[in-house]
Parts: structure tokens; sequence; C-alpha cells
């Protein structure tokens, strides 16, 4: 009775509008029910429904989506669909197959999209219609309407894998679709570069829309506004959720690009910091408001895959020198390797810059430290970094500009001993560049101070170095330079020197390629310019290199 109910069920379902199904006289509580009358034809063709007549149903159910192509004259869809703005034909492609083929081979939608949106070439257009590509760029400026459009497009799209957006001008309406477009599971990098979004925004993206990705980046290419009555906080607010893939960070953005934009709060972005497992590189801007020291610290303390930690203007990572530094991936050793500490408005306290060289101290490789006077990067943070013994190290910079101690003050020798005693500690050295730029521009006050003791040391212990750049009031005399001619592998020299020593250094010095011999100090200028024909000499000693002369 069962089966036989089933089968009827089927009849009932593959009838014809001929049937009428109210004429039908059945019981299906009793016992017994009655099948109606139909011709035997009918009942022949209904009894059962056969394989042919299931694969025909479904292929009208799945035909049904289709029916405006076949319902209305492809003159009558040109029409309809002229009316409509490109940001609304660009939806259509979304609503089902037969719309899609419509618009990707309708030549209008590309005159249309030629003139809406010439910022996406058409290419990229097509591919990302297609769905054949992981990535996508989108240039502004563009109209609100466009990129709502373009927003909504992405949100529908679930296999991009990258997305970068340039000078683009996010609504409050665009906000709302740019974190449902990033909430794709499938999105592991995001770029944003020259984009107006508040910087509280810029947070909550990172918070609530982020989890998944692995790289993050929110940069500016100009310079931001330094903010210096911003407080240290007094804890730090953690975020509900677990950043585990994030393994790339970069935040540089603007906190003056608007009036009413309101500062990037430092406890937030400590506590994001303070869930990032697996991050292994930090960007982060000089300017601004962020307390960079207090969000380092507990990157430090809570990021042990860390290997770049960069706070720099912009937040870019500057040129290295020793080319293998560079393939950081390729590298399998655990710990810092790359620290950066640069910018003029660079917010740090003493108990900022220890916690990081007593942990990365094995690791480290290289150090850049920019010394703007009321920092922390002073003679106590260098020889913290020298107690620790960073023999791995193999590129400094040190630098400084405004705010130096007056010349004969104890503070030079202390910064010459802080120097001497870094240097007889790192033995792999390849790379040292000190720049007083007070001493470039004839201040009289100075403050990185290389003296005889110093170059001697550099002499003496980094047999390694092959590139030494000394830029500065001149502090040495011809025996600090000259023992420089232990250095065998010394192949770039740019420093400060008296012209009669000009030859002397080439002589002595075999394998140097590149000689700047620079004039930064006014107060040794007395012996003039050299020779035309030391000039040619030191050429042709130099067998091809490079001889500049200030």
């Amino acid at each position: 009775m069962a089966l036989l109910k089933r089968v009827y069920n089927n009849i009932l379902s593959s009838w014809d509008n001929d049937v009428n199904l109210q004429s039908m006289n059945m019981t299906t509580n009793s016992k017994y029910f009655t099948i109606p009358k139909f011709s035997k034809p009918l009942l022949l063709r209904y009894r059962y429904p056969s394989r042919r007549n299931v694969q025909l149903e479904k292929e009208k159910h799945s035909l049904s989506a289709t029916r405006i192509n076949s319902e209305l004259p492809y003159d009558i869809l040109c029409l309809i669909f002229e009316h409509l703005d490109f940001s609304d034909l660009l939806q259509c492609t979304c609503v089902c197959q037969a719309w899609y083929n419509f618009m990707i081979y309708w030549p209008v939608f590309w005159q249309k999209h030629a003139k809406d949106m010439p910022q996406i070439p058409q290419s990229t257009l097509n591919s990302l219609i297609r769905r054949q590509t992981n990535s996508f760029q989108l240039d502004g400026p563009i109209p609100f309407d466009v990129l709502h459009a373009v927003l909504l497009f992405l949100a529908d799209i679930q296999s991009l894998k990258a997305l970068h957006f340039n000078r683009l001008i996010l609504a409050e309406s665009n906000i709302f679709l740019m974190e449902k477009v990033i909430r794709s599971p499938a999105l592991k990098q995001l770029e944003f570069l020259d984009c107006s979004i508040p910087n509280t925004t810029v947070i909550q993206l990172i918070l609530e829309s982020c989890q998944h990705l692995a790289h993050i980046s929110f940069s500016q290419s100009h310079d931001t506004a330094p903010c210096y009555n911003s407080e240290r906080p007094t804890k730090i607010t953690f975020p509900n959720v677990e950043f585990s893939f994030l393994t790339y960070l970069k935040l540089s953005v603007d906190n003056y690009m608007h009036t009413d934009n309101e500062e990037i709060p430092t406890d937030r972005l400590a506590g994001i910091l303070c869930r990032c497992p697996q991050l292994i590189h930090l960007f982060l801007d000089s300017g601004g408001s962020i307390d960079q020291g207090f969000c380092i610290r507990n990157a430090i303390k809570y990021c042990p895959q860390l290997k770049n930690l960069v706070v720099s203007n912009k937040a870019v990572m500057p040129t290295t020198i020793v080319s293998d530094i560079k393939q950081d991936e390729s590298m399998v050793k655990r710990g810092l390797r790359r620290l950066v500490l640069t910018g003029g408005a660079i917010k740090w306290q003493a108990e900022d810059v220890a916690p990081i060289f007593k942990k990365a101290h094995k690791s480290l490789e290289l150090f850049y430290a920019h010394y703007i006077g009321f920092g922390a990067i002073g003679p106590h943070s260098l020889y913290k970094l020298a107690s620790y013994r960073t023999s791995n190290l193999r590129e400094i910079r040190l630098s400084t500009e405004t705010g130096a101690r007056k010349n004969g003050s104890s503070a030079e020798v202390t910064i010459t001993k802080a120097l001497a005693y870094l240097f007889a500690g790192c033995p792999l050295l390849e790379v040292i560049s000190i720049i007083d730029t007070l001493g470039i521009k004839y201040n009289p006050f100075s403050y990185l101070y290389v003296d005889d003791h110093v170059l001697t040391t550099i002499a003496g212990h980094c047999r390694l170095l092959h590139h030494l750049q000394v830029m500065g009031r001149r502090h040495h005399t011809d025996t600090g330079l000259f023992g420089l001619a232990k250095l065998a592998r010394l192949t770039y020299l740019e420093i400060d020197m008296e012209r009669k020593n000009v030859l002397p250094v080439v002589e002595r010095f075999p394998s140097l390629q590149y000689l700047h011999v620079r004039n930064d100090d006014i107060l040794y200028q007395m012996n003039g310019p050299i020779s035309k024909d030391d000039h040619q000499t030191a050429d042709k000693l130099l067998r091809g290199g490079t001889f500049v002369i200030d």
C-alpha cells in the first residue's frame, strides 16, 4: 500500500494541466483508496515516472532562471539594459548564468565600462567577472556610486586571495561594504595605500574583520604629522579574537588627514599585537599619535616569531647593504633579525629599548638607530646593546640631528666609549654607517663623536668590514685614519680627511673601490682643494673604481 501511494504521488506531480485534479476521489485516511478514471493512453503514460521524465523535469527547473533569453528577443534585452548605469550592469552579472553570459558578450557593457570606470582595465575586470584571478587592485579616486557597485560585486566573489586599494575615499556606507568584502574566507592579503579611512575604522577593520588574514597593510605615501601630546596608556585593551594567521602588519596612517579624525588608540593596537603569535613582520610609522615604544614592548613579549621590527617614516624599511639579510623567509634562525628605530617623531622611553636588546642580542643582524636628542637611542642604549654581546650583528647605522649635547661636555666621552665598546663585540660586522647631521651642517656641536679610539677599535675587531661611512665633524687624526688599512676587505670608504692624505690612503688600501673624501668640517679647509695631478693619480690607483671629493 505504501509503495502504491508513493507511485500515485509521483503520477500527480508529473500530470499535465489538462487533468482535473479536483475531480479525483481519493481517501488517504481509509484502508483503501480509489484511483481517478482517465483514458488508457494517459494511464499508460503516467503509470510511473520514467528516467526520461525525471531528467526532463530537472532540465525544466534548471532552465527556469534563463527564460529571459528565450522569452525576450535580443533587441528587447538591449533596450532594457541600455537604460541601466554601469554599476547596475555590473550587479546584473551576478544574477544568473544567462545574464552573466549576456553581459560579457554585449559590446555596450564594455563601452559603459570604459566611460564610467577607466581606472580598471578591461582585461582585469574581465578576469574578475569570469573568476579567473586571485588578486584585484583598485586605483582611485573613483565616484562613490561606482565604488559602491564594485564593493557590492567584490562581496559576492569568494575566491579572491589579495586585494589592493589605492587613493580611495570611503564613505560610511562604503566602509560597511568594505567590512563585508574583507570577511571573505579565501582572502589572505589586504593593502590600503593613501586611502581616506578614519583611524578608528582602521582599527575596527582589523579587530572585527581580519582574523583570517596573513598580510595587512595600511600606509601613506606622504609624511605623517607628529603628535607629541599623547599619553602612554596604563593598560592594554585586548580584542576578543586571536589573529592566528597574521604574519605581516604595516600601519602608517595620518592623524591629521581630516580635521575630525581621531587618534589611533595605542592600547587597542598593543592588544592586537598581543594576539598575533605568528607575526613575522611589523612596520609602524614613526609619526602620528601611536606610542611606538609601548606597542613594540608588547610585540617583543608576545610575538615569538618576529623577525623584522621597523619604526620609520612612512613605515618603510630602508635599503640594506648586506644582501642576504633580505632573504628572511629562507632563514630558519629564530629571533629578531632586523631592528630599525628611525624618524623624527618616534616616541620611546629608556625602558623600552632594553627588553629588545636583551631578547634579540643573539639573533640581531641589522640595527638602525636615529637619535634626535630627547629619544632613548643614546649612550646608555648603546652600552646596553654592547653588554649583551651582539656577536651576529652584521650591519649597523647610527645617525643624529637636532638636540645633541654641546661640545666639550662629558657626553662626548661617553658616546665614544659606548661606540668602541659596541664595535669590540661585533666581529661579524660588514657595514658601519655613522652620520652626525650636526657636523655636516657645520654646527659647533656634535654627538656621534668618532675619534681615533673608535677607528682603532673598528680596525682591530671588525675584520670582515667592507663598507665604512663616517659623516660629520672630523675628530680623528692621521693615526686613526691610516689604522683602517688593516681592513683587508674594505671596498667602500666615505670619511672626512685632509687633502694631503688622499694619495696615501689610496696606496695603503689595495682593495678600495669607492673613495668619497668628505668636507664636512669647515675648520679643516685650510689646505685647499686637491690638485688635478693628484686627482688623476687617485683615479688610476683605484683601478677603475669611483673617486669622489667634496
